[in-house]
């Protein structure tokens, strides 16, 4: 099976060019790789409004700090085209998200609409026990909404909204925060 993939990746110069020298153009993948030099980083919504009046078709985002070898990406995407969101989350019940004191991405959920998302909340206020993963599945439609932040902004106005959805998995993934994620994500690959 030929794949005809475009795959954009967005970043500053230095992380570009370390990882065009770790997978080139794509070729040795059957992919197009586009390199975009995000210049001055403002954050996860603007990153993508580099793309806008690019991609011009619904579009898969996954983020770079994440290890997912068993997420069935295909799922996600065929749930997305049947909910009719401007855009839909892989949301996971199987990593609780550690960083600073804070919980990231808590997502309240009633079937596949997503509710509320509340990024950075802090313990004692925790409603939920699902979690944004990282991945989701967008209409172009998303590069227009305003705000810097997908997490702080865009993702939250969407649910208000009723245009952001969600598709639950149990699925294990990994997140690169720390130097101990980094080991432990070493390990996994390994296992691979």
């Amino acid at each position: 099976m030929i794949l005809d993939l475009k795959l954009y990746i967005i970043a500053d110069h230095n992380t570009l060019s370390n990882i065009f020298k770790i997978i080139g153009d794509g070729s040795n993948y059957n992919a197009k790789i586009e390199f975009v030099n995000e210049e001055n980083p403002e954050g996860t919504a603007s990153a993508l409004k580099l793309l806008k009046g690019i991609v011009k078709t619904t579009f898969l985002a996954v983020q770079c700090d994440l290890i997912i070898d068993h997420v069935n990406l295909l799922d996600l995407w065929q749930h997305h085209l049947q909910g009719k969101n401007v855009s839909t989350l892989l949301v996971s019940s199987s990593v609780f998200p550690q960083g600073s004191g804070k919980i990231y991405g808590a997502i309240k959920m009633h079937g596949n609409k997503v509710l509320s998302y509340v990024e950075r909340q802090l313990p004692n206020n925790i409603e939920t026990s699902i979690y944004f993963g990282g991945v989701f599945v967008a209409e172009p439609e998303l590069l227009a909404y305003n705000g810097k932040s997908l997490e702080f902004e865009v993702f939250p106005q969407l649910a208000k909204r009723g245009y952001l959805g969600g598709i639950l998995t149990c699925e294990d993934h990994l997140h690169i925060h720390t130097h101990q994620d980094l080991i432990n994500v070493r390990k996994r690959l390994k296992e691979i």
